[in-house]
Parts: structure tokens; sequence; C-alpha cells
């Protein structure tokens, strides 16, 4: 049997054993399909019943009502994020309103500068982002909000 080791870096992180027996059981097979998660389609029954299981339990998970809100997964990773977001979500003339809270919302208010305007809606900057901010100038008619929680550079 292996050692487990405990990853407490940024990105991934350790799970638990039972978790990788599952995942390792439907690289194998999934839902007695004689296929494997990785050879099925993304549009056929085995997978989109994950997926839709998934999405609707993230919301479910999260407070929020099915019926405003759907939750989207997204290859790419964050950086792709700052792009994706504004990309389709922002024209010339509008704007989005970020929280500053240290390196990885500002790669994301300079990508979306590209596409529209980038309002800090609340910056602690001067405080070398070791907290973040008390309150915030939320503009009602901002597109989206941009809050990076997971500052793992300051």
């Amino acid at each position: 049997m292996m050692e487990r080791v405990f990853n407490f870096s940024s990105g991934p992180a350790t799970l638990p054993p039972s978790v990788l027996e599952e995942a390792s059981r439907g690289v194998l097979e999934i839902a007695g399909s004689g296929m494997s998660i990785l050879e099925v389609s993304h549009r056929g029954p085995e997978y989109e019943k994950i997926h839709f299981e998934a999405r609707e339990r993230l919301v479910r998970l999260l407070g929020l009502s099915p019926n405003d809100y759907t939750a989207l997964f997204l290859g790419g990773g964050a950086s792709l994020q700052f792009a994706m977001l504004p990309m389709n979500f922002l024209e010339a003339g509008q704007s989005a309103d970020f929280v500053h809270t240290g390196e990885w919302s500002g790669r994301a208010i300079k990508e979306a500068s590209l596409f529209g305007q980038a309002r800090i809606a609340g910056n602690t900057e001067s405080a070398r982002f070791a907290h973040l901010p008390k309150a915030l100038a939320l503009d009602a008619g901002a597109r989206f909000v941009h809050f990076t929680t997971n500052n793992t550079i300051e």
C-alpha cells in the first residue's frame, strides 16, 4: 500500500481514498456502459447524468435557486476565465465590477479592460492585500462582479 502524501499547495488538493477509488472505477467503466468515462461521448447519457447531477448539486449546495442560476463547468483554469467572462459578457461602453484582492484579480482586471470598463469596487492594495475590503462600491449597472477569494501569491 502506498503512503499518502498531503498536498496543501494551491490548485490540486488531497482527496480521500474513497473518492479516488470511486473515480478509478469510472476510469475503467461507467454505469455498465462497457466504456470508461474517458471514452463515452460528452453528449451521451452516461456523461450527461453525471454532468447534470453535479450541476444541480452545486447550485443546491450554494443555496441558489435552480430557476435563477446554473453552474458552468469550463476547462482552462482561472486565467482562461479572466478573458472568457468579459469576452462573453462585456461590450464596449459596459462595465464590470472587480474586488481587487491581489495578483489574480489584478490579472482579471487587466484582461477585462480589453473588452470594456473594469471598475474597482473594493481594494486593499494599500494593506498589501492582507484582508478583504470591508465595504464595496458596486455599480447596479455592472454586467458582473469578479471576486477572487484565493489569493495564493500575496
